[in-house]
């Protein structure tokens, strides 16, 4: 097919130069080395719309048609072949077209092959009768083409011979540019610099992309190693930054610099490819190298385009651009992960907690200033003692009683389950502990101390003696966690999803309950009124009564009852009578340290016990050898006291090595006589059966040994008053002693004390949570290195020498560079389906010619190319050796090769 004009625009005409004049019989051929240009001048032909395309091609390529174009003064526009100023573009050749004549029969002659011309043929002088010619091929009235029949003489078919001769000569065209032949050819001269200006939109703002990349992945990088925790900064309550807002601006961020890692990288890899492509002695850029800016901006051309990276991964700067493409995909991963604040555990930390102490441990009067009833205390006045705070004793005896039903039934309810499953144990600190409530949603748990052997101690006796102790954690903790001054965040602070955990070295309120067998006989000195109760009938005992406190006891000794040597000055404690079968009482007028209970087991075991009764002594110390630790969460929280352990730093002892360890506290028993009175354990002078008491003498052992599968009855009374301990705890001192004036036992103004602890909480933090998290460090430091590399070569570039040169890897300029530079042997095939194999290794250079014509070559010039160095003059007039872009070009030309 016939090309209607250069590259297939109108008004260019494909010409040939032949050895001879052309005529109406002959058909002229030009020399494959001539070039075509746009007919400047000429009148312009206007061509019908239903014109075909071989109709177009006639007239085109009509000797009559050049005839008139030359005869308006614009001549054929053929260059010798042997011109000096060819350019590099003369070396492509467009192959031979045959052309068949319209209408041809198929007897009509073949196609003949043009003669063959060298480079050094000259052109011949074609002269024409322009009008003539014009006339043959259009109208002349309508000027278009003619639509005469075949038998105009006007007609091209009224020359057959002609147009048989025309039609079969084989056409040979080139894509060449126009060159006039009164000028010479400058190609595509540059109208800017290669350099840049260093004050410059695009040079600046790339600076501007890579400094801030560089500060904020620096600063990612310190806050990924450092793990700063925000403490109360980030929290959901107010005070500070919530977390939602936190962690939006620190993904913002990555994103930022992610994206300006891209672009300053981008950047980076033009800047290097474009100068080595100017670069005379190097290597060049292969099409693998410029698949680098591909593998950045779009990371699925790795699988895609694999060819690309078979033959540029393995370069030094292809490692480096597959290196920022991994990183940079996975950088916002790594913000997540190491960046973003998120709740974690911080690891164990000594410190000083501080709370407030207001009442010295057990005080009774200021347990029922703060309970809280509506009956005021002046309608509710004791006439005996009008100074007693009688709503409040009734108010806290109720109190009391709740919590201990809600911990005595919890506490049977354990050891049922453990009876059922068959696992119980007869040592005591594994035995089942003792539960509490703190304020409704904190669960405490007691433990076991002090831990007898309860068949040396019976043996000891010559009876059945039960020796435990209870202690419980100090509830000052809770307070202190919570005191403002100790900046613990709660829970409720981090969205209800914080959590923390405090060890404390505190005293811990403990309880102390010794139980021991007796015989009716020897319940004898502790009745008031000489009698006792049998089979639901009062009886009396034989002798005198006991109403004095100074009567011997077959347990003086195992209570300390009396002077020394066997007591330890101990009153005895007197009851109004010894109660019946599953009936207690208890002693509410011995003040003096301890509280007492007496209960009796219906004795139905054959021998029968020999020991039905038991009597049980309930005092309180503040138990040196624990800590307490606290643990808070949304849902609640939980205390517990740990004890008995050896390498525990916390331990109270260990803090304060001059704590006593049995150290009664005298002001305890009111809080036990109160309990155990609203729980109704004294109604065994009345003989009333009330339920806690059945239970109770229920639990008293019949042997020596602790049954596994049972709790005895000094545990359940141990467990009763376990409340009671942590009511006589609250607002107590931190240490063992009451450390104010000894004149009062409260204080109207709290004062702050402190006790050493150990803190574990969640906050918000970055830094990562889990161990395989800290894999992401490398992400982040690679991003700022190559981010800081990346500023200091931009920067050299921007001030250090003359600016950053043109990316000629940019989508844009590498389309209007190709677009004005010579085809390529190299890439033959490639136009369709795109580079293949070793195309992509193939090495091109940036070139500039004495036109200041910009254009990309391959490293090796095809064979005749000659550099055309007589040019002089471009269209501007202006001087081609000295212009800016040429020192431009032959300063980077001049560079080393480096590593890049």
């Amino acid at each position: 097919m016939a090309h209607f004009g250069g590259r297939g625009h109108a008004g260019y005409a494909h010409l040939d130069e032949g050895p001879s004049a052309p005529s109406p019989n002959h058909p002229p051929n030009y020399s494959p080395s001539q070039r075509y240009e746009p007919m400047r001048g000429a009148p312009p032909v206007p061509l019908p719309p239903s014109a075909s395309e071989t109709e177009l091609a006639d007239i085109a390529y009509h000797p009559a048609y050049a005839q008139s174009q030359q005869a308006h003064g614009q001549g054929l526009g053929i260059t010798s072949p042997t011109n000096p100023f060819s350019s590099p573009f003369d070396r492509t050749r467009r192959p031979s077209v045959p052309r068949v004549p319209v209408g041809a029969s198929p007897t009509s002659p073949q196609p003949q092959s043009p003669p063959s011309f060298s480079r050094q043929q000259s052109a011949g002088n074609v002269q024409f009768d322009a009008q003539r010619s014009y006339d043959t091929i259009f109208n002349k009235d309508s000027g278009h083409p003619s639509r005469e029949s075949p038998t105009s003489p006007n007609h091209l078919s009224a020359q057959p011979q002609a147009r048989s001769n025309w039609d079969n000569t084989s056409i040979t065209t080139q894509s060449h540019r126009s060159v006039r032949e009164d000028e010479q050819d400058p190609g595509c001269p540059s109208t800017k610099n290669i350099f840049q200006q260093r004050v410059d939109w695009l040079a600046g703002t790339i600076l501007v992309l890579s400094v801030f990349s560089t500060l904020f992945s620096g600063a990612y990088v310190v806050i990924a190693i450092s793990a700063p925790r925000y403490g109360s900064r980030i929290r959901s309550d107010g005070g500070g930054m919530l977390p939602s807002t936190a962690s939006t601006l620190s993904a913002l961020f990555a994103k930022m610099i992610e994206l300006s890692f891209v672009t300053v990288f981008v950047s980076f890899l033009g800047q290097v490819l474009s100068r080595r492509a100017f670069i005379k002695n190097g290597r060049g850029i292969t099409l693998s190298e410029l698949s680098f800016r591909s593998w950045i901006m779009q990371p699925g051309t790795l699988i895609t385009h694999l060819e690309s990276v078979r033959y540029g991964a393995l370069t030094f700067l292809g490692l480096i651009s597959l290196t920022a493409c991994i990183i940079a995909m996975l950088y916002t991963t790594a913000s997540d992960a190491l960046v973003a604040p998120i709740l974690k555990y911080d690891m164990d930390r000594m410190l000083v907690l501080h709370g407030r102490v207001s009442t010295s441990y057990a005080n009774i009067e200021r347990a029922k200033d703060l309970c809280a009833t509506p009956i005021d205390r002046l309608s509710d006045i004791n006439p005996s003692d009008p100074t007693a705070n009688e709503a409040g004793r009734s108010c806290l005896g109720v109190s009391m009683a709740g919590n201990a039903y809600h911990n005595v039934a919890q506490f049977y309810g354990n050891w049922s389950q453990l009876a059922k499953s068959g696992l119980g144990t007869s040592v005591q600190k594994d035995r089942p502990r003792a539960p509490a409530m703190l304020y409704d949603n904190t669960t405490v748990l007691g433990s076991w101390v002090e831990n007898r052997n309860k068949s040396a101690d019976s043996a000891r006796w010559k009876r059945r003696v039960v020796n435990i102790t209870l202690a419980m954690p100090h509830t000052g903790i809770f307070q202190a966690a919570r005191d403002p001054v100790n900046g613990i965040l709660q829970p409720e602070s981090l969205g209800g999803l914080g959590q923390y955990f405090i060890s404390a070295s505190l005293p811990s309120p403990s309880v102390n309950v010794i139980c021991a067998g007796l015989t009716l006989n020897e319940t004898k000195p502790f009745a008031l009124y000489n009698s006792y109760w049998t089979d639901g009938v009062m009886q009396n005992f034989t002798g005198p009564p006991a109403n004095t406190t100074e009567n011997s006891t077959a347990v003086d000794e195992l209570f300390g009852f009396g002077p020394p040597p066997l007591g330890i000055g101990l009153k005895r404690p007197i009851f109004k009578a010894i109660p019946g079968d599953w009936n207690t009482l208890v002693n509410t007028s011995y003040f003096d340290s301890m509280s007492f209970l007496i209960g009796k087991l219906r004795v139905t075991a054959d021998p029968p016990n020999p020991f039905p009764y038991d009597l049980c002594a309930i005092k309180s110390t503040l138990y040196p050898s624990c800590s307490t630790r606290y643990h808070s969460s949304m849902s609640g929280g939980e205390i517990e006291s740990v004890c008995g352990v050896p390498n525990d730093k916390l331990r109270y002892d260990t803090s304060n090595s001059s704590a006593p360890k049995n150290e009664h506290q005298k002001d305890f028993a009111s809080f036990s006589d109160t309990v155990l009175t609203s729980l109704s354990l004294g109604t065994g002078d009345v003989n009333a059966n009330a339920s806690n008491s059945r239970i109770l003498t229920n639990l008293i052992p019949t042997g020596n040994e602790s049954n596994p599968s049972l709790p005895s009855s000094a545990e359940a009374i141990a467990v009763m008053l376990g409340g009671a301990l942590l009511d006589a705890a609250r607002d107590s001192p931190f240490i063992h002693y009451w450390n104010y004036s000894t004149t009062v036992t409260k204080l109207d103004k709290p004062q702050m004390q402190g006790f050493n602890a150990t803190l574990r909480q969640q906050q918000y933090a970055s830094g990562g949570n889990q161990s395989w998290e800290r894999g992401f460090h490398i992400v982040l430091i690679l991003v700022f290195l190559t981010n800081l590399f990346c500023l200091v070569y931009l920067a050299l570039g921007v001030f250090m020498r003359r600016g950053i040169v043109t990316d000629f890897t940019e989508p844009q300029n590498m389309f209007a560079l190709t677009i004005n530079s010579p085809r390529s042997d190299r890439l033959a095939g490639s136009c369709g389906g795109g580079p293949e194999k070793d195309q992509f290794a193939v090495p091109w250079f940036v070139k500039v010619d004495d036109h200041d014509h910009v254009y990309i070559a391959e490293a090796e010039m095809p064979p005749g190319y000659v550099p055309s160095v007589a040019r002089r003059r471009t269209r501007h007039n202006m001087t081609i050796q000295g212009s800016p872009l040429m020192k431009s070009y032959t300063e980077l030309s001049r560079k080393r090769q480096s590593i890049l």
